[in-house]
């Protein structure tokens, strides 16, 4: 169900004040928020965490993540509760998956994170052996609840979307978990590898799985070739660095001591201090938010087409709300200490 766009209502339903924490970043504000809808989301969002078997903490802790108000502030247009809740619940179990490669708290062994993905993937395209093999695959399958999450998460976006718009989404997927492979081998490995190389793997482990919703969320279907336009991809690409950017300067709070993150290597490779790395992270940012309206205007242009303007549209309201959302979920504890304005 879509709806026509409604002007900021922050200041009516009560919501989070705006992040200073990043004063250097290019920001806009959220096309929409709705703390009673999100809250509402979050008990969703809690209550599958429940039913797929994780304990009481770690579901409150993807609660307190706040999915439902990143789902509400970056899919402005959709106001279909069901809808909402499946994309909040798809987005809460595609980080379920990385902290069980990264956080020993959620269960997870870092070490054997490769593993991890393999089985993610198997629980989405799922894997048909022969037996006995394949009993002992869905054993697994079904005793691990970030595996049980994702498959019901993925479920729900079948109810809302088409079948190219779940091929879609599996595919971004895919290329997330596997791209999830990079950190896992610099780790091991002892490797602290050069920026243009982090950044392009981390554009690819990334958004992608949540972006790809834009069409679906908005209530429209972009077809293949448009999505697949050089354009588009290039748009959408943008978009994901800007937020991957966005991601690893709010994840500095809950990153372990000596983890491979953009401005770690910033400061690495260029002589920097923290907080100058921190200012040029936001640098690389705003270059790239203004690389995507840039696209976006040339697109608009070389490809006068209503879907592809709404898909375009629907980034650019991503990009916003995934930012505010950043500045205020639980996720991301990071003291005020450690921002650019400080050393």
């Amino acid at each position: 169900m879509t709806a026509p766009h409604r002007p900021d209502d922050r200041a009516a339903t009560g919501s989070e004040p705006d992040d200073d924490r990043f004063p250097e970043l290019l920001t806009r504000p959220p096309a929409r928020t709705d703390t009673a809808l999100a809250a509402h989301i979050d008990e969703k969002v809690a209550h599958q965490a429940l039913a797929a078997g994780f304990d009481t903490h770690r579901a409150r802790a993807l609660a307190s993540a706040r999915f439902g108000h990143l789902a509400v502030m970056v899919f402005p247009n959709c106001d279909d509760v069901a809808q909402l809740t499946a994309a909040a619940c798809w987005m809460s179990a595609i980080a379920a998956v990385d902290d069980v490669c990264d956080d020993e708290d959620a269960a997870g062994v870092p070490a054997h994170a490769g593993a991890y993905l393999t089985l993610a993937l198997a629980a989405l395209d799922p894997a048909h052996l022969t037996e006995p093999h394949e009993s002992g695959l869905r054993r697994e399958l079904g005793r691990r609840p970030y595996l049980r999450h994702l498959g019901a998460s993925f479920t729900l976006l079948g109810r809302h979307a088409t079948p190219g718009q779940l091929a879609r989404i599996r595919a971004e997927t895919t290329t997330v978990f596997t791209a999830q492979q990079a950190p896992i081998s610099w780790r091991t490995a002892g490797i602290r590898p050069p920026v243009w190389e982090f950044l392009a793997a981390r554009q690819a482990d990334g958004f992608g799985p949540a972006l790809a919703l834009t069409d679906l969320m908005g209530g429209y279907e972009l077809g293949p070739g448009h999505y697949e336009h050089p354009g588009v991809r290039r748009a959408l690409r943008l978009a994901n660095l800007a937020m991957v950017i966005v991601n690893d300067l709010y994840s500095q709070g809950k990153d372990a001591p000596g983890a491979v993150t953009l401005p770690a290597l910033i400061a690495h490779e260029r002589g920097y201090s923290r907080a100058e790395a921190i200012s040029a992270a936001c640098r690389a940012h705003n270059t790239a938010v203004r690389e995507f309206d840039e696209a976006c205007r040339t697109l608009r242009t070389a490809l006068p087409d209503l879907m592809v303007a709404r898909f375009l549209d629907g980034l650019r309201a991503w990009i916003a709300g995934a930012r505010a959302w950043h500045a205020f979920s639980a996720r991301y504890p990071l003291p005020r200490q450690a921002s650019a304005t400080g050393a």
